[in-house]
């Protein structure tokens, strides 16, 4: 299944809905019985391209589609070649479910060969259609099959289009959640921040802006579809990011925009109005002061910057002592680590996208920063938190750094705000003087 296909008019057929009832099952919340009869009309088509759909469940008395539940099979492939996971154990009897968290258009499967594939259902020519479509057209299978050149984004195995105005995107299932606080080294942080950022900048060369930065919008390599929140599976993952096979991919782009391959990055500009698009987490700040338009590629880097803050400054400096004792308890001796990481991270946030880095800025810097590192580093031991002190201020990390190495990325530090910003950061937090700042801004297009 490697090209978009479109049903024929031999064999089965999926079912045809009416333009009310297709939106209700994109974008609404149809009800669980709707989604059975959906699902269960569209196996036997599915089946003839190759998609052999796990045993659609719904639980007795609810009334909600988050009730929507995929029985796996019993067996499983033991394939681990990119671009597919590698399933943790077999599928068994205990725990037979997965809850696709409520997702009304996403189902579960299998292919021919035993591997776990996940489908999205999309309108046909939608925005998210033409991304899946122009992901499938423009990188070459063989890009996601080797390790060296993977993308760090879900390839599509298949574009299902049927003849009713939807599509099905067909895709290795991958594992979620990350348990982003597991990761136990430097260089499993590293690791990580190294393919997501390839991520982004596979999606931006292709005039994707992302706008849904989010933990739970990206996979890893290793998967469980009957126990992907029990303490097995969270072990086998901590195991898996230990060896040199472990990648992430970045999923999801129903909040995604595309612009022409031809256009220049700087010049893709819009409305603030469509910043609301995706999770609110990691927004930069600089849409805090109600520019009329803003970039959706500068965003992306900004809000990717934020995740990192969140949770590996202390790759920056660690504090002496045990790495598993309470900080609260440890002797308050900095030993850096990779203190260059204050410099990317201030560089992805700055509030003047014009300085920011671009997606190709800050994977080169991590890659350099990778290559150079020494394995002890790599290797030490570290502590994860989520730790909203680092996004919000930057001199929390900034001040474990040491002189010397302050010195010479001092260039890369976000300088403070102008009196004239804070004031604006101070107005935009009145809810009335927002909206006035916003309408003064867009009628001077300042």
């Amino acid at each position: 299944m490697s090209e978009s296909q479109s049903s024929d008019s031999l064999g089965p057929s999926p079912p045809q809905l009416s333009t009310d009832e297709l939106e209700r099952m994109i974008y609404g919340s149809p009800f669980p019985r709707a989604l059975e009869a959906f699902w269960n009309g569209c196996r036997p088509w599915l089946a003839k391209h190759g998609v052999l759909l796990y045993e659609l469940c719904l639980r007795d008395g609810d009334q909600d589609y988050a009730s929507k539940w995929w029985r796996s099979p019993t067996n499983t492939s033991d394939i681990r070649d990119l671009p597919y996971s590698i399933c943790t154990g077999k599928h068994d009897s205990v725990s037979p479910v997965l809850n696709t968290l409520g997702h009304r258009r996403i189902a579960c499967a299998q292919d021919t060969l035993h591997r776990d594939i996940i489908m999205k259902t999309m309108i046909t020519g939608s925005t998210e259609h033409q991304i899946y479509q122009r992901i499938q057209d423009s990188l070459p299978a063989k890009l996601f099959a080797d390790g060296s050149t993977f993308p760090c984004i879900l390839p599509p195995i298949s574009i299902l289009d049927s003849q009713y105005g939807y599509t099905f995107a067909v895709t290795p299932m991958w594992g979620s959640p990350l348990y982003i606080e597991d990761m136990r080294t430097v260089g499993e942080a590293m690791r990580f921040m190294q393919c997501y950022l390839q991520g982004m900048l596979s999606l931006h060369q292709l005039r994707i802006a992302y706008r849904d930065v989010w933990d739970y919008n990206t996979v890893i390599n290793r998967h469980s579809p009957f126990m992907r929140y029990s303490e097995t599976h969270r072990e086998s993952l901590r195991a898996h990011r230990a060896g040199s096979d472990v990648y992430y991919a970045l999923i999801d782009f129903d909040q995604s925009v595309i612009f022409p391959l031809d256009a220049a990055l700087e010049d893709c500009l819009l409305p603030l109005s469509e910043a609301s698009a995706g999770a609110n987490t990691y927004k930069p700040l600089d849409i805090h002061l109600a520019p009329p338009y803003y970039n959706p590629f500068a965003f992306d880097v900004g809000a990717a910057g934020f995740l990192f803050r969140r949770y590996f400054p202390v790759c920056i400096f660690v504090l002496s002592g045990s790495p598993h004792a309470d900080p609260k308890e440890r002797h308050q001796t900095v030993v850096p680590f990779i203190p260059e990481l204050a410099a990317l991270f201030d560089r992805m946030t700055d509030r003047c996208t014009a300085r920011r880095f671009s997606a190709a800025d800050a994977f080169s810097f991590v890659r350099g920063l990778a290559g150079h590192v020494s394995p002890d580093v790599l290797e030490a031991e570290v502590v994860l938190q989520s730790d909203v002190d680092t996004m919000d201020d930057a001199n929390v990390y900034w001040s474990k750094v040491p002189a010397e190495t302050l010195r010479v990325w001092a260039m890369y530090r976000t300088p403070p705000q102008s009196s004239w910003a804070r004031f604006l950061d101070w107005l935009a937090d009145i809810p009335q003087a927002r909206n006035t700042l916003r309408f003064v801004r867009r009628l001077l297009q300042l």
